[in-house]
């Protein structure tokens, strides 16, 4: 096993047989979860992938979501349509900090009505009420 390295910056670095002992997993998994995309690759330098905490949390991560029965497809689909870390921005009122779909960020647009008659393109039954095809 090649020896930890602390970069100029400070933060721990090491190559991926390090990364799969501190996470309890393989290499071959790490590997497999480089793969799949549910792994930053690591830093290239020469031939070695240098890795850090920030892999190593998301191998945590991917190790947690599979004790509690997520599939790694969808693990892929959670943790890539999550974006990383958003800035906070800096709300001047409660309205504007309100969620998309909270019911206060809704209040101020118009509501929206659906036409009355017929549905162009779909037919009328012979009663004037809907009734399914068939």
């Amino acid at each position: 096993m090649r020896p930890d390295v602390r970069n100029a910056d400070g933060r721990d670095e090491f190559p991926i047989d390090t990364l799969a002992a501190r996470a309890g997993m393989t290499v071959r998994n790490v590997r497999a979860h480089l793969s799949r995309g549910l792994l930053q690759p690591g830093e290239m330098r020469g031939r070695t992938a240098w890795y850090g905490p920030v892999h190593l949390a998301r191998l945590e991560l991917i190790a947690g979501l599979q004790r509690r029965g997520f599939s790694l497809a969808a693990i892929g689909v959670l943790i890539n349509q999550t974006p990383p870390a958003a800035p906070r921005r800096r709300c001047v009122s409660t309205a504007a900090c309100s969620p998309r779909g909270s019911r206060r960020s809704r209040s101020n647009s118009p509501r929206r009505t659906w036409p009355s008659g017929p549905v162009p393109g779909r037919p009328r039954s012979s009663s004037g009420s809907w009734s399914p095809p068939g």
